[in-house]
């Protein structure tokens, strides 16, 4: 009795083993014949990029290693600046595809990162790619120009001007400089500056030879928020010279705070005009007047520097904090005798750096009509 009721026991077993197997076996089936998408690289860094010198593209090559046709049916991208496309939507078992991303760096200077998403039939959620890499601006000079002279030797720029940098995010410049010369020329670039670093500091150029030089920004931590600027000596020799030419470029370097807040409900915001016309003005020898900044926020907010590429211009910061629905008060001067001898107008940015995170680095344009 105990014998039969074990062998029932068995053959129970055995059923159920075979039930489910054949009810598995069509999904089996599915799977083998399923397509697969691997990916030899998921992320590429272009590294430093000029901003003029067009797109950047790069090829991920991707294999389908299943056993049926995988079908690219849609793939996207984080932003227009960024544009996929795949060689064929169709890839046979054991063939290889291909996905150009193009990535274009007009207009936007900086460090980058952008996404884009694959959807096929072998998978449920969309493939993540990922492209990465820095853009190096002219500097502020002109698209494919040289605006300056050293000598003979044609200069991007002589006021290099850097993106906004921190801390923790770098930011990069480019100095593009032609051999204008009928000879081989000879350059040294020197600097005491320890707020960037740059590429190259001896270059050796032909006759009508072109090269680059990338200045990236290098902050230490000890180095508080401002807009810095520094001159970098560029010294020329050639055969024909017993002494070096030499002369500066002008490098100026915003460096915002860095800004940890939780949430944008309890930040400081900065309020104020950013065009101040200023008319004309009479026959006396200064004009003064002050840019009030309010701040709209919740938390305390505080100016960390004000800068006027204008000798003429002075400053004099009456309060750098400014509780909530406070104001910070910058008086400042010109010498209207001065430009007025020198026949110019004034037409100047005033530059400031504070604590908002919505905009740390702003502008405020001042004019005035003095001639």
């Amino acid at each position: 009795m105990q014998f039969g009721n074990t062998r029932a026991i068995a053959v129970a077993f055995m059923l159920l083993a075979m039930a489910l197997f054949f009810c598995s076996a069509p999904k089996l089936c599915a799977q083998s014949n399923a397509p697969k998408t691997v990916f030899k690289e998921v992320k590429h860094n272009f590294g430093i990029i000029a901003e003029d010198g067009g797109s950047v593209k790069h090829d991920f090559v991707f294999t389908n290693k299943g056993n049926s046709p995988l079908i690219v049916m849609r793939v996207t991208s984080d932003c227009g600046c960024t544009t996929p496309r795949v060689t064929q939507s169709a890839i046979e078992a054991g063939q290889d595809g291909v996905l150009t991303v193009e990535y274009d760096p007009q207009g936007r200077p900086g460090a980058f990162m952008k996404k884009v998403r694959v959807y096929t039939n072998a998978e449920v959620e969309p493939l993540i790619i990922e492209i990465s890499g820095n853009v190096a601006t002219r500097g502020g000079a002109e698209k494919g120009e040289f605006i300056s002279l050293i000598g003979e030797l044609q200069v991007s720029t002589k006021h290099l001007v850097f993106p906004t940098a921190s801390q923790q995010r770098a930011s990069n410049v480019r100095l593009v400089v032609n051999n204008n010369y009928k000879h081989p020329i000879d350059l040294e670039l020197t600097s005491q500056s320890g707020l960037f670093t740059m590429s190259k500091k001896v270059l050796s150029l032909g006759v009508s030879e072109p090269s680059e030089v990338i200045f990236t920004s290098n902050i230490a931590d000890t180095v508080k928020p401002g807009i810095y600027t520094t001159p970098v000596i560029v010294q020329l020799r050639d055969g024909n010279r017993t002494k070096p030419l030499r002369d500066t470029i002008l490098v100026k370097l915003p460096i915002a705070p860095q800004l940890d807040y939780d949430t944008y409900d309890s930040v400081p915001k900065a309020q104020f005009e950013t065009y101040i016309d200023l008319g004309k003005a009479q026959q006396q020898a200064t004009f003064g007047s002050s840019i009030s900044i309010k701040n709209v926020g919740a938390a305390p907010l505080e100016l960390f520097d004000v800068y006027c590429n204008n000798p003429y211009v002075s400053f004099a910061i009456q309060n750098n904090k400014a509780k909530a629905g406070e104001d910070i008060v910058i008086r400042y001067k010109i010498d209207l005798a001065t430009l007025r001898n020198k026949g110019d107008n004034l037409n100047e940015n005033v530059e400031l750096m504070m604590n908002d995170p919505h905009a740390p680095y702003r502008i405020v344009r001042l004019v005035l009509e003095i001639r």
